[in-house]
């Protein structure tokens, strides 16, 4: 019984994972432009400007980057 038990789970198993459809993936393009627009920061009561900030967007729609340890414009 435990032979039969196993030989269906197995074929059940091949035959739902055949039925699954696997999404399609495709590639997005980016596109950044310079938003004209700096970061004024005072350190010791002295102005400093950061780098500019980015417009980003893919395929249209707008996008941000949310990796750490990565600055903008790089």
């Amino acid at each position: 019984m435990n032979k039969v038990l196993k030989c269906f789970i197995f074929v059940a198993t091949i035959l739902l994972v055949g039925f699954i459809k696997s999404n399609s993936v495709s590639a997005a393009t980016l596109s950044y432009s310079n938003s004209g627009y700096y970061y004024d920061v005072r350190i010791n009561g002295e102005s400093k400007l950061s780098w500019w900030t980015s417009l980003y967007e893919m395929d249209g729609k707008v996008a941000y980057c949310i990796q750490p340890n990565t600055h903008e414009g790089v």
